[in-house]
């Protein structure tokens, strides 16, 4: 009754404003737009789908896939998404004609049509634990076709501070614009994002059994949308009329943070394994973890999230090299002569070190530095330089600015991030 007061009102006022004529022409305008908002509205429409079990949540409404877990949203506007590049022209998931196909407590089958390109996919979301998601997407395709790029992507909420490629990690940016974020690896079987500051779950977006060779990207969006983009990208390819796959991967929900962990070390072993060269004959490798000494207390460098000097309490504390000894192992399993000295552990001051060096002879040396020990570890890389290559790696920002290098020429090379495959290939 309210609608129909409120709109009897406006006639009488185009009526006694405008005449009979212009209060009829508005009317007959309003009701062609409630008409097209009808159809949108039932266009869109798709009907609440609901699968859950213990932790996860996967919700279908309004073209929308969302997830939740423990009952907050992890995902952000569409939720998954599939996208198809055709002549220039972007086929993603909201233009499409949706319809549910079946569903079971833990099963959602979809069908999605692209009537214009003459395809239809046909997706399979499956709640295979609490933790775990699979993702199987076929296509059917009416007509042939060229497509330029295929995309399976997860839209995630913006309190993801960090994002994840296999063994890859970094901050991502102030959301502003849609942004491109720059990865090295591009051999890797899943992306994600860590969860720092808030109690969503560490998310894994494993493509590692997709049916095409894919290659990740990872996305910020602009502000209208304000959500992360996780992309398992694959290539061209021609398709004649018929069936084919088209995407298949999983959806990892992790709380545990040692479990992360350890998912992340195995890519990290499964992807060294791959590399394989050919060692220069009694080429030699110095990799070192340089003294760090002050008023007779020692300092804790490689190994140490916080490198400091260490107080009379902490003296018998000193953490393992892991990287310097990632990076030996990788080397000498490749044939190259490695030596690694910890100055640290053994107490080893400069003078020891030199001669040490003076002995092995090396062709290159490569130290790892940090923010506190900075100006310590470049005085004595300085001294030591001689007729070998020097090599710094560690996570002080400031190394990897090319003035660092114009400043200080007695190092040859920076290494950005965790470097032991990244020093194979510089030794290569």
């Amino acid at each position: 009754m309210i609608w129909i007061r409120t709109n009897y009102q406006k006639f009488r006022k185009h009526f006694k404003d405008r005449g009979f004529f212009c209060a009829v022409w508005r009317g007959i305008k309003y009701f062609i737009y409630l008409i097209r908002k009808y159809r949108l509205e039932r266009n869109l429409r798709i009907g609440k789908k609901v699968i859950k079990n213990k932790n996860t949540e996967v919700i279908c409404f309004n073209k929308n896939i969302k997830i939740y877990y423990q009952g907050k949203e992890i995902t952000k506007d569409v939720g998954l998404n599939t996208s198809l590049l055709i002549k220039d022209k972007c086929f993603a998931l909201p233009q499409a004609k949706w319809k549910v196909k079946f569903k079971e407590p833990h099963r959602l089958s979809l069908q999605v049509k692209w009537k214009k390109i003459g395809i239809l996919q046909k997706w399979e979301i499956n709640l295979v634990s609490p933790e775990k998601i699979i993702w199987d997407i076929n296509m059917e395709v009416k007509r042939d076709i060229k497509v330029d790029e295929r995309k399976a992507s997860i839209m995630v909420s913006s309190l993801y501070k960090r994002w994840i490629n296999s063994y890859e990690e970094g901050f991502f940016p102030v959301i502003r614009n849609w942004e491109e974020i720059p990865l090295q690896l591009k051999e890797s079987k899943f992306i994600g994002v860590r969860n720092f500051e808030n109690d969503l779950p560490n998310i894994i977006f494993d493509y590692a059994k997709n049916y095409f060779k894919t290659s990740p990207s990872i996305q910020n969006t602009g502000k209208e949308n304000n959500a992360r983009v996780l992309n398992a990208c694959m290539g061209k390819e021609e398709y004649k009329e018929g069936k084919y796959p088209y995407f298949k991967g999983e959806i990892l929900l992790i709380d545990d943070e040692q479990i992360l962990e350890d998912y992340i070390e195995k890519a990290r072993e499964e992807l060294t394994k791959k590399i394989f060269i050919k060692g220069k004959e009694n080429f030699k490798v110095v990799l070192v973890n340089l003294p760090w000494e002050k008023d007779g207390k020692w300092g804790v460098r490689a190994g140490s999230r916080w490198p400091h000097i260490k107080t009379e309490e902490e003296n018998n504390y000193q953490p393992f090299p892991f990287f310097l000894a990632y990076s030996a192992s990788l080397l000498k399993n490749n044939g190259f002569e490695v030596y690694l000295i910890d100055c640290l552990a053994e107490k080893m001051d400069f003078i020891k070190l030199k001669q040490k060096i003076k002995e092995i002879k090396p062709h290159l040396l490569l130290a790892e530095t940090s923010t506190p020990s900075l100006y310590n570890d470049l005085e004595i890389l300085k001294q030591l330089s001689g007729d070998f290559l020097i090599a710094l790696s560690g996570p002080e920002a400031n190394i990897r600015k090319k003035e660092f290098l114009e400043r200080n020429p007695f190092i040859d090379f920076v290494l950005v991030g965790e470097y032991e495959v990244t020093l194979l290939e510089l030794v290569k």
